[in-house]
């Protein structure tokens, strides 16, 4: 029995066994914490992975998706080409009218039509007559090169403006051919004269959208390709819309915009 003024006390506790679980409970709860990071660290790495492996999976796909495009869209050149060749046989081309601006090119079976659009001669292509005889090679030709050149001033606007719907009906003939290549060269008197490429904008208006510009310095060989999204490829889009499918639809646009917009533009 202990003393009577120690009854109800608590036992004391040596000063080193008090440090020891001090020692012990910092270290359960720093493992707590490691532990808790941890398993945060795993969760964020395994939804990381899961984000990365969700991409490359849906990369895949768009490749495969690609590829199969790719393979059906050469199927389809192929059968369109194969198809056109045994028309073409049939056909006596000696017997359609000729156009001095329109020349068919022929390597035994593989035929392609040239035309040549010059708007600087004199006088200048006449595009009513040759939109007279394009049609007769529609069915039957998938191969087309085209040569343009156009003066940096069209005379009046009236001229620029009937040479821009003549260009339009020029599209809209090609339109009707079951194209699977087509070439557009452009002759321009130096790489910074814009003015001399105007016309070509119209080929912005063709269903078939595998066509390929380029334009040649006419001191020059050299040929310079127009990409889509180069400054000139933007820029021959821009007239496009405001100097061609207004002249396309003329009663929509005069309701849906600046009936002046077409001013922006010098002739």
């Amino acid at each position: 029995m202990g003393s009577k003024n120690n009854r109800g006390q608590a036992k004391l506790v040596p000063m080193s066994v008090k440090i020891a679980q001090e020692q012990n409970n910092k270290k359960e709860e720093l493992a707590a914490k490691m532990s808790a990071a941890d398993k945060k660290w795993y969760e964020q790495r395994a939804a990381l992975n899961k984000i990365q492996s969700e991409k490359k999976a849906a990369w895949n796909k768009l490749q495969l998706e690609k590829k199969a495009a790719e393979e059906k869209k050469l199927a389809d050149k192929k059968i369109t080409e194969e198809n056109a060749k045994k028309l073409a046989a049939t056909i006596q081309y000696e017997c359609i009218q000729k156009h001095y601006a329109i020349v068919l090119r022929e390597n035994g079976d593989e035929k392609k039509l040239v035309i040549d659009l010059n708007f600087i001669a004199d006088p200048p292509t006449d595009m009513m007559a040759l939109m007279k005889v394009l049609p007769e090679y529609a069915s039957s030709i998938t191969k087309v090169q085209i040569k343009m050149i156009q003066p940096m001033q069209h005379g009046s606007r009236a001229v620029y403006q009937q040479r821009v719907n003549n260009m339009n009906k020029f599209v809209e003939q090609l339109n009707s051919f079951a194209i699977t290549e087509l070439d557009i060269l452009v002759d321009i008197d130096n790489e910074n004269n814009f003015q001399q490429l105007k016309l070509a904008a119209a080929f912005n208006g063709l269903k078939f959208q595998d066509w390929c510009m380029e334009y040649q310095i006419m001191t020059s060989s050299e040929h310079y390709p127009i990409e889509r999204y180069s400054s000139y490829g933007k820029r021959l889009r821009g007239v496009y819309r405001t100097e061609f499918v207004t002249h396309l639809f003329p009663v929509q646009f005069r309701h849906m915009g600046d009936p002046q917009v077409t001013e922006r533009y010098e002739h």
